[in-house]
């Protein structure tokens, strides 16, 4: 049997919370990119978001090409490496910007040399992005550059007769 005394007492002590007045939105300005720092290989294409803002926005870069959609820009990369940059400017003149680095391809010297045993080869890596960590299917890298297998440049040895093959990870 319900106590309908009860469930009035209980719905009385409910809360009621004062409605909260709605204001007027405000004007809201672009406040950034994302990402806000692109590392792109040459030609490579890359999404950007625009965050804030009213649009229409206005995409301009310094190099390769842009076209935006509402707030996504579709970006491709030039086929020069180089630094270049993205600013996206709304209706009100706020900017943002983005920086652009777009890389030389990796390249790995000398590629094909010839190593006897018990002499070292210097490699050198150019280009790509970020830390190197070089990877050899025999010998080994030298004393001093066993802690540092992770660098633009690394000396190895041969430690049998044969091919090997020296890459990055």
């Amino acid at each position: 049997m319900i106590n309908l005394a009860e469930q009035e007492q209980w719905s009385h002590e409910n809360k009621i919370y004062p409605q909260v007045e709605m204001k007027k939105a405000q004007f809201v300005t672009v406040q950034s990119i994302s990402p806000q720092q692109l590392f792109l290989a040459r030609e490579e294409e890359a999404k950007v978001r625009i965050v804030g803002g009213k649009s229409p926005y206005k995409v301009t870069v310094t190099a390769g090409a842009a076209q935006s959609t509402g707030n996504e820009i579709d970006y491709t990369a030039p086929n020069v490496a180089g630094t270049y940059t993205m600013t996206v400017s709304e209706s009100a003149g706020k900017q943002a910007f983005a920086d652009i680095t777009v890389a030389l391809d990796l390249l790995i010297t000398p590629v094909s040399p010839r190593v006897s045993q018990r002499e070292t080869q210097t490699f050198r890596a150019v280009g790509g992005f970020g830390k190197k960590p070089w990877i050899a299917t025999n010998g080994e890298f030298t004393k001093s550059q066993s802690n540092k297998t992770e660098a633009d440049s690394v000396e190895w040895e041969p430690d049998e007769l044969g091919t090997t093959f020296m890459s990055l990870k």
